[in-house]
């Protein structure tokens, strides 16, 4: 009789437990929810991201918002916006002031934007030239995921920057970057860029020049359109006179490939054989892609590229 007591009472305490638990989860999530609605008060931005639903998880200290409609102000008395709907949006780690990561899910974006989209959503400002080809290859509209992260370590000055993007139907690119020096980038405020600033290379050098680069690491996955893509830039270089008159064999991608004339030098100036052949692959016909960049030695930004050439200390590595 004791020994069932004894197993009653441990399951009273198991019960007991699991309440005060999930009583104190519910309490530190729903505490979580009420920090990021003030922030985003105190910041004006509760307009400016509207959401369906909204949770927080303390074991991984993510805010998760759900059904999003954006309309952000990024450069203020400009009317430079940052808008679009999307399915989920996550902000993760921002009790580290150190470090954050952004991420999204199904950000609806069309091909063909007006131009008052055009003028008003920074995404269909920098990206018109890539969604012009996209949409001519009959692609209207596509949905993104994306991820951008950042880490800093303060004792010794050195930025992270992580950056994921991924077009249904079109491409995923990944990319870390590495730098030294880079307080003045992590001080940086999105309330103090202005449109001159931003597209003013001179601008750029001079406010975070002395910010150095160390690395990156980049892949691009192909979801079919750049083959297809690379298949009708070749097609559009093919000369069937030339194939005819010397018993060629018709195939405008084999034909690009074996040209060995100086006029693709430049593309790959800098990087190793290797290297160079893979990348020429890629441009005719598409496909996968890894790409490393290293440094001997950590280079000021200023110094990247110097009368058109890449600085000897850079380290170029192709890869499929």
């Amino acid at each position: 009789m004791l020994l069932k007591d004894n197993k009653m009472t441990a399951i009273g305490l198991a019960v007991a437990a699991g309440i005060f638990i999930l009583g104190g989860y519910f309490y530190v999530s729903q505490e979580g929810v009420q920090r990021f609605e003030d922030f985003l008060y105190d910041h004006e931005l509760d307009e400016a991201i509207r959401y369906r639903d909204i949770s927080y998880s303390p074991l991984f200290d993510a805010i998760s918002l759900e059904n999003v409609d954006l309309d952000v102000e990024v450069m203020k008395g400009v009317g430079v916006n940052l808008t679009g709907n999307m399915d989920t949006l996550v902000f993760s780690g921002g009790r580290d002031d150190d470090g954050l990561e952004i991420s999204f899910s199904n950000y609806k974006l069309i091909t063909d934007p007006t131009q008052k989209e055009q003028q008003q959503n920074i995404i269909y400002a920098l990206s018109a030239e890539p969604l012009k080809m996209v949409r001519q290859m009959g692609i209207k509209e596509t949905a993104l995921d994306g991820r951008l992260s950042y880490q800093y370590d303060n004792d010794d000055d050195r930025l992270n920057l992580g950056l994921m993007l991924d077009a249904e139907n079109i491409a995923g690119l990944s990319t870390n970057l590495e730098f030294e020096r880079a307080r003045k980038l992590i001080n940086l405020k999105l309330s103090d860029l202005t449109a001159n600033n931003i597209m003013n290379l001179q601008n750029l050098m001079e406010e975070f020049g002395r910010v150095e680069f160390s690395l990156m690491e980049a892949e691009i996955v192909d979801h079919g359109f750049l083959e297809k893509m690379a298949y009708m830039n070749a097609l559009s270089a093919f000369r069937y006179d030339r194939a005819i008159n010397h018993n060629m064999e018709i195939d405008a991608v084999k034909y690009v490939q074996s040209d060995k004339g100086d006029k693709g030098k430049a593309l790959w100036e800098g990087v190793d054989e290797d290297s160079g052949d893979v990348l020429k692959s890629f441009i005719t016909m598409g496909g996968d892609l890894d790409i490393s960049v290293n440094t001997k030695r950590p280079i000021r930004l200023t110094y990247l590229i110097k009368n058109g050439k890449i600085h000897r200390d850079i380290e170029i590595n192709i890869d499929n």
